[in-house]
């Protein structure tokens, strides 16, 4: 059972830093890990995290403007139902 809690940690993990754009990411990180490699992970995982957090607020401004026209539409052609 250990095992395969281990076996899935890592894949979860090896899955997070493909998504991060780090593509190198094995067992040896997870178990023998080396300060260097430790420190280009980390580093893609702070990058992902602040490209992230930079496009939820364009995402956000977005949709506020779309939800501000839907409202103006709705209330300008749809004054009586």
């Amino acid at each position: 059972h250990e095992d395969f809690v281990d076996l899935k940690f890592f894949l979860e993990l090896r899955r997070c830093f493909v998504t991060c754009g780090y593509y190198d990411f094995g067992w040896k990180d997870l178990h023998h890990p080396s300060s260097k490699r430790f420190r280009v992970q980390l580093s893609a995982m702070i990058n992902m995290a602040k490209f992230r957090e930079e496009k939820i607020q364009v995402y956000d401004e977005i949709n506020n403007d779309v939800s501000l026209y839907k409202h103006l539409w709705f209330t300008t052609f749809h004054k009586e139902i």
